[in-house]
Order: C-alpha cells, then sequence, then structure tokens
C-alpha cells in the first residue's frame, strides 16, 4: 500500500514551529543514544530502573530539557542537583493603558538556575487556582529585581484577549515560575494580581505592546 504523500505533506505543514523544533531535537536526541557507547547504554538503563523506567525513556527526557536549555546533551545520567527552595517571586505587577496590559514580574533575588514561566488566561476574580496555565517560555535574563513578560504573556493570549467579548479589568492573573532540572522537578512558585480598570495613555505615549492586535 503506497503512502499518501498529500497527507503527509498537510500534515507537516500544518505543525507550529513549537512542534518542529520538538521533532528536530527528538531526531538529534535519538541519534545521540545511537552514538553512546554500551557501558554508557547502560548506565541509563541502570538509572531508568531506579524510577521504573526505560533507560532510553530517561535518556530522552533528560536531554530534551538540556537542549531546551542550551545545554550539551549528558551521555550518562547527572547527578542530581538540590533543589533551590529559596523564593524568588516577590510579586506580579499589572498596568491597564487603555484595555492594553503590561505585566511585570518583581523578584526577591536574581534566579541562579534556569526557570521557565507559566500562566494563566485572566480568570475571575474569586477562582483560587487556574483551571490551566500553560508554558509561556524561558525567564529572560534579569538585569535587576523587575522584569517585564508582556511579550512573553501576549504572545500566547493575544488572539483570545482581542477576540474576548468580556472587560478585563477586575480579572485575575495567575503567573507561574518553574525551575527546570534534569529530574523535571513539578515545583513552582506562583503569584497573582488583579488587572485595573484601563488608566487613559498620554497622547504622546505609544503603544505599551510591542506588537500590532491580531486581525
Amino acid at each position: 500500500m503506497r503512502p499518501n504523500r498529500r497527507k503527509e505533506r498537510r500534515s507537516s505543514k500544518g505543525q507550529s514551529a513549537e512542534q518542529r523544533d520538538g521533532s528536530t531535537a527528538l531526531i538529534e536526541v535519538m541519534r545521540a543514544w545511537e552514538n553512546l557507547t554500551d557501558m554508557e547504554r547502560l548506565a541509563w538503563r541502570t538509572h531508568g530502573k531506579t524510577q521504573r523506567r526505560h533507560g532510553i525513556n530517561c535518556f530522552k527526557s533528560v536531554n530534551l530539557l538540556r537542549l531546551r536549555r542550551g545545554e550539551e546533551l549528558a551521555r550518562v545520567p547527572p547527578r542530581p542537583k538540590p533543589y533551590d527552595s529559596n523564593q524568588v517571586l516577590k510579586g506580579l505587577e499589572i498596568r491597564n493603558h487603555a484595555g492594553q496590559l503590561t505585566l511585570k514580574l518583581h523578584f526577591h533575588r536574581v534566579p541562579t538556575t534556569p526557570r521557565t514561566v507559566w500562566g494563566a488566561f485572566p480568570s475571575n476574580r474569586g477562582l483560587e487556582r487556574p483551571d490551566k496555565c500553560p508554558r509561556l517560555g524561558w525567564l529572560p535574563a534579569l538585569k535587576d529585581l523587575v522584569i517585564e513578560i508582556t511579550v512573553l504573556y501576549y504572545q500566547k493570549y493575544a488572539q483570545r484577549i482581542w477576540n474576548s467579548k468580556e472587560p478585563l479589568a477586575g480579572k485575575r492573573i495567575f503567573i507561574r515560575l518553574r525551575q527546570e532540572t534534569d529530574d523535571q522537578t513539578k515545583f513552582y512558585e506562583e503569584v497573582a494580581a488583579i488587572i485595573p480598570e484601563p488608566e487613559p495613555p498620554p497622547k504622546s505615549r505609544k503603544s505599551p505592546i510591542p506588537f500590532e492586535a491580531p486581525s
């Protein structure tokens, strides 16, 4: 039976940039697995038994994360790094410029390990926890104890925000910060803030959103 080339082409074109990057990364990791020595593969298989997983799955999970962080692939299971339990997040600041939001994270100190930012779509004020809080991207390098994450947030939610029929003022936004380690820790810090009432922007001020609204 011949494969449906037309269907394959449509499927490939339908992938997002993130999906294509993920496929490329997986190919690179699997090639690295094939290039390991027998002793290195044995080390991963032994390590996998401690987690009730196959060695190749441990190798993939560790090294896909390392590729995301721009680090060198691990040929043997890395030693576990202690989790940094000292809180770094201080709070979330939201400004509402005539319906266009800006978001800034405030920190107690500069994180010393790679972290990712996760964020929820504006939810009802009384909600204690968001139903969904997807990954927005890597935390940019900090120059001081305040960093703006408006671009990260709008890259995920711009279309939904502009299509929303409800006013944003009074809604709550949850932001999470997760430390990325080789063992895929699920611990995270969470901050939240209420979207204030719109403040009219000065006539001379440009839009705080660094790109145009979706069409």
